[in-house]
């Protein structure tokens, strides 16, 4: 069972706080896709929430997500330069980073949507450079939708 609570909303997107059993995660969904700037200062309010309600895990949306890597993380914003130089962005591309059964709960949920729709990718890898090699080879255009998880 999934529970959802409205964070913040703006004219093109709102945060939400998921819960999903015991996993917490927090998640911008777009109406329509926004500027750099403005995925910032949702995922700063994003941040504020979760540290305010002590979630630790930074995980994304499942449906609608916008690109969010902490800095802390392996996969900083550095390994994404040329999504990051766009004006718009892709509200089809997702990244989410999860635990092992994440992933298994993430994967059953949408298997109906892999086999009926083939533009959609999915990578799951325990190891961090296999996940990095596969974003970096991984042929995205923007109807594509791809969600990493690691």
């Amino acid at each position: 069972m999934s529970i959802s609570i409205k964070v913040f909303t703006s004219p093109n997107a709102k945060v939400n706080h998921h819960r999903m059993g015991a996993q917490h995660f927090m998640g911008i969904e777009w109406i329509q896709p926004g500027s750099s700037l403005e995925n910032e200062i949702l995922w700063q309010k994003a941040r504020e929430y979760a540290q305010k309600h002590s979630i630790k895990q930074w995980l994304l949306d499942r449906s609608r997500v916008s690109v969010y890597i902490p800095h802390t993380t392996w996969m900083h914003k550095s390994w994404l330069p040329s999504l990051l130089e766009v004006e718009y962005i892709p509200n089809k591309f997702g990244i989410i980073m999860a635990d092992h059964l994440f992933c298994q709960l993430l994967l059953n949920e949408t298997k109906a949507i892999f086999e009926s729709d083939k533009a959609y990718q999915i990578g799951l890898f325990q190891a961090k450079n296999q996940s990095r090699d596969w974003l970096l080879n991984a042929e995205v255009p923007r109807e594509k939708k791809v969600l990493l998880a690691s």
